[in-house]
């Protein structure tokens, strides 16, 4: 996906939400950026992602012979430092399991987020 500076103002909206569409960034920073550019003091940040559980890099990609579509499974450490990085202060996470096939022992956990913009 590719995505450039949103088209509202500045501190437009109370509350943004980003469900189900970070899988398939690779860099989430302009995003964070944005988010809070247009987030008011005090605003609430909800978003989810794949969650890889405890990786020592950013992130894991996962592909599919039958597609070229990439999936993105963000780091909590990344997303902690983006958090830091643009003003945010982390209320809520949960991991919820999505997925499981216990034939093939696959599991999709989602990380879900709720953060308050600083004011």
């Amino acid at each position: 996906l590719r995505y450039d500076k949103f088209p509202w103002d500045s501190g437009s909206f109370d509350h943004v939400m980003a469900n189900g569409i970070y899988h398939f960034v690779e860099d989430l920073n302009l995003n964070f950026q944005e988010s809070c550019r247009v987030l008011k003091p005090g605003g609430m940040y909800g978003f989810t992602t794949m969650d890889p559980g405890d990786i020592d890099k950013d992130y894991n990609t996962v592909s599919s012979d039958e597609s070229e579509i990439v999936v993105y499974e963000h780091s909590h450490k990344l997303i902690l430092e983006l958090l830091d990085r643009h003003g945010f202060t982390l209320k809520k996470r949960a991991r919820v399991l999505l997925y499981k096939n216990i034939e093939k022992t696959e599991e999709l956990i989602c990380g879900m987020y709720v953060a308050v913009k600083s004011t």
